[in-house]
């Protein structure tokens, strides 16, 4: 497979299937409580694509009709993922979660299996508190299952949820079915100078906004081996549409990577040509700008972009721009 790093400009290519391994790590403290309504369930079997485009057979899962994933806490937000080591969720029939969905810190890695045909609605967003979320699809043609993810806060349509805890930067990766992450801002009303305000808004994948402590600098790795991925902040000034990390506050994070190994990928993020201090990035860091509208130099190494193809007719890459190495 060819690989190719991107150093600047407009992008748009293609690649297949690649993706990722399946992680099955050590129990978290003990400290930490599971929910013995999200333990393992056996079930009947099913099948879905990995990493590597090879078709793989899961008998222990969560499904949609479980009350433990179909029914909110008092408080309006959806707890998943409430057992420590990997959890998986399979969506076998079309689910909207009107609250957000949060992926317990308790877990390890989060997977979500989407079954051809079916839909999940997520309309304030999944934020990411556990290691990671993995994302696959039971077969990669015209059937794909969906994810529908909003988000009108400071959280990000899929990624990492606003909380004090600098060490939480989870890794997205994506291996199939038909996701869309958008932002509209709706409910964000940022205050203060020109950095309180680029702080504010999120990623559509990726970082969540910050406001005061929370939100400090971090980043994971998104990766992207098949699908169709659709990342929309476009309404909203300042944020990228896809991005791992925010522009540097602290020397202290972590540089994260954007890998596109396959798939269609579209990322599209606000444009102003009036003031280009308001526009944001399609793949990569926020453009950053000091409090005089110069622009601030990134103080550590900035996020790291690869790109990857093997069938340039199929898969493409989109952006309205982006900004790495």
């Amino acid at each position: 497979m060819k690989k190719k790093s991107i150093h600047k400009g407009w992008s748009w290519m293609a690649c297949v299937v690649l993706g990722l391994a399946l992680l099955f790590a050590c129990p978290m403290a003990a400290s930490a409580v599971d929910d013995p309504a999200q333990d393992p369930v056996t079930q009947d079997p099913i099948t879905y694509i990995d990493e590597n485009g090879q078709t793989q057979t899961l008998t222990s899962y969560h499904t949609t009709q479980e009350a433990s994933y179909n029914t909110p806490a008092a408080t309006g937000i959806y707890w998943w993922g409430q057992t420590s080591g990997d959890n998986w969720f399979v969506l076998t029939e079309d689910m909207t979660c009107s609250g957000p969905v949060y992926l317990s810190s308790k877990g390890d890695t989060f997977h979500l299996v989407l079954c051809d045909g079916v839909t999940l609605t997520a309309e304030q967003g999944i934020n990411i508190l556990c290691k990671g979320l993995k994302i696959y699809s039971t077969s990669l043609g015209d059937r794909m299952g969906t994810l529908i993810a909003k988000s009108s806060t400071v959280n990000p349509a899929i990624g990492r949820g606003q909380v004090n805890d600098s060490s939480i930067d989870p890794d997205i990766t994506i291996n199939g079915g038909n996701i869309q992450a958008t932002v509209d801002g709706a409910n964000i009303t940022p205050s203060g100078g020109l950095e309180a305000v680029q702080d504010a808004y999120p990623a559509a994948i990726g970082m969540c906004g910050r406001t005061g402590s929370y939100g400090a600098n971090g980043g994971g790795c998104i990766t992207i081996n098949n699908g169709n991925v659709t990342a929309d902040c476009s309404a909203v000034p300042y944020a990228s549409a896809i991005e791992t990390k925010m522009f540097e506050r602290t020397t202290s994070a972590r540089a994260g990577e954007i890998r596109i190994n396959g798939g269609q990928v579209t990322a599209r993020a606000h444009v102003d040509p009036a003031d280009e201090t308001k526009c944001g990035t399609g793949i990569g860091q926020r453009l950053v700008y000091e409090e005089d509208g110069t622009p601030r130099k990134i103080s550590t190494d900035p996020v790291q972009i690869t790109l990857g193809w093997k069938e340039q007719k199929l898969d493409f890459i989109d952006s309205t721009s982006w900004n790495g190495n």
